[in-house]
């Protein structure tokens, strides 16, 4: 069964129990979460950004940046000489990135 609990909004059950936790839902926690799923685990995905659906993308950067990224897309390295783009929302920054790829020609595959 797949729920999708919004932190934010305060509708997040306070005492939720699993086998493991997986910590963000990028490409990484993702495929971790599928895998042991699978597996017969029980599984949590914890993610500290929104769940974004299609019908919430406008093509406006000043609102995607806002909702999609970590610190509104400001992040930086400590010493402030490198902007980190880093997605906070459910998908991590694959949601991000991953609508900046075009499918690979099947010659270079």
């Amino acid at each position: 069964m797949t729920r999708v609990l919004n932190g934010e909004s305060g509708e997040a059950e306070r005492n939720l129990r699993c086998q493991i936790a997986v910590i963000g839902t990028g490409a990484g926690g993702g495929v971790a979460a599928q895998v042991l799923a699978a597996a017969g685990k029980d599984v949590l995905m914890i993610e500290a950004g929104p769940f974004v659906t299609d019908k919430q993308f406008n093509q406006r950067e000043d609102e995607m940046y806002r909702l999609l990224y970590v610190n509104h897309g400001t992040q930086a390295t400590v010493d402030g000489l490198i902007g980190v783009a880093q997605g906070k929302c459910v998908g991590g920054s694959t949601v991000i990135n991953g609508g900046d790829l075009e499918p690979t020609a099947p010659a270079v595959f």
